[in-house]
Parts: structure tokens; sequence; C-alpha cells
């Protein structure tokens, strides 16, 4: 599932571009149905997630001592100390270092696990819920999108995924395990998300906004 902007343009086709801050835009007209915009990005996904991936090297150092992270929709403010490392309380504390970027390390390994926990739990529960089941699971460190769903019906979520509010990785889950049926994002799919998960539009939202903050933080 990539996250993208629409610019409406008066092009006759369907193009996707990648802006230098590493945001996917369609351009299209106005008269081009979202449908047919969401199975245009469902088809161009790899070529997404390959021209993005080059971008990743291009990150600098943004997180430190002060600063703040999300976890689980939470801030959590970044302490530098020798004493301890990882969440206690409303901080998380990370031990100094001549790396400047092992706050990034440190927190990674923790969003992973965390990511595998609690992911893991969530499609458990809608698995069953929808009667719907993946062949595999796995957590992943993709920067464009936060879950897919393969044709042999392997799921995975990306780690950055433990950012966003319990309800909103609901969606994710909802999203991904709908496609173990529809394979598209045409108007069953979303009937079917729908049916699961009502306020499907605002998690969207969310994520748009989330997404922009992972890539204010420089996790891509």
């Amino acid at each position: 599932m990539v996250d993208y902007e629409i610019k409406y343009t008066n092009r006759k086709t369907l193009a996707i571009y990648i802006t230098k801050d590493a945001r996917v835009e369609v351009r299209c007209n106005k008269r081009v149905r979202k449908a047919d915009i969401e199975r245009f990005i469902f088809e161009k996904e790899k070529w997404i997630n390959e021209k993005l991936e080059l971008m990743r090297n291009r990150k600098s150092v943004l997180i430190g001592n002060g600063s703040k992270i999300l976890y689980l929709g939470k801030e959590y403010e970044i302490v530098v100390s020798e004493s301890k490392e990882g969440m206690y309380d409303d901080k998380f504390f990370v031990h100094p270092s001549g790396d400047e970027r092992y706050v990034y390390i440190v927190l990674e390994k923790f969003y992973k696990q965390k990511a595998k926990e609690i992911i893991a739990e969530r499609l458990h529960k809608y698995e069953q819920i929808m009667s719907l089941y993946s062949t595999k699971f796995g957590i992943t460190s993709a920067n464009t999108r936060w879950g897919s769903c393969s044709g042999k019906n392997s799921i995975n979520f990306t780690w950055k995924l433990v950012m966003a509010d319990i309800d909103v990785i609901d969606y994710v889950v909802v999203h991904e395990i709908a496609h173990i049926k529809e394979k598209n994002h045409g108007k069953n799919f979303w009937n079917l998300v729908g049916k699961y998960y009502p306020n499907y539009k605002s998690a969207r939202v969310y994520l748009r906004n989330l997404s922009a903050r992972i890539q204010q933080d420089n996790w891509i």
C-alpha cells in the first residue's frame, strides 16, 4: 500500500512522479476515477519502491537528545544517558555513542521487535474475524508502503507502522487481509475493508500525516 498524493493537471494519461523529498505524486486530470488511480498505483508498486529505495542513503541525523519520537501514536522524548537504555515511562533512553546515527540504530531495533509482537497479534485477531488467512507473515523495512499482500497471500508490514495508533495499525492489517480475497483496490475491495473498518478514510488521512512525520525525522 503506497502512500501518495494526487496532483491534477490537463494531461490525458496517468503518470507517477517521485519528488526530491521522496513523495509519490500521481498526476492526472480530474475526470480520472479514484478506483483507476488506486489500480494504477497497485500495478506500479514495485517500480515506485525501487525508485524510492535509491533515496535511502540521503539520510542526515535529525533525531538526538531531546527529540520526540512516536510509538503507538504517543510521543516519547529521547534522553542520552549512561545509566540505562530503552523505554521508561514517557522517555526513551539511549547510551551516548560516537556513531551519530546510533539513536536511529537503537530505535530501529526496538521498533522491529515491537512490530513483530504487536502486528502479529492484530493480524491473528482480524484473520479470525474476517475468516481470511495469510500464508506467511513478516516485518520489513519498507519506506513507501505500510503493508503488502503477495499473490500467494504472504503479508508483510513495515516496522514503521508501530509509530501509529493501534487503531490505525488495525486499519492497515484489515487492508492487507482484504487483499487475500480482492487483489486490487476496486469497489469490492473497499466494501470489504469498510465492513470490518468503517472509518478507513480517516485512517488513510492519519497515515499520510504520519508518513510526512517519518520523512521529517529522516527515517527515509
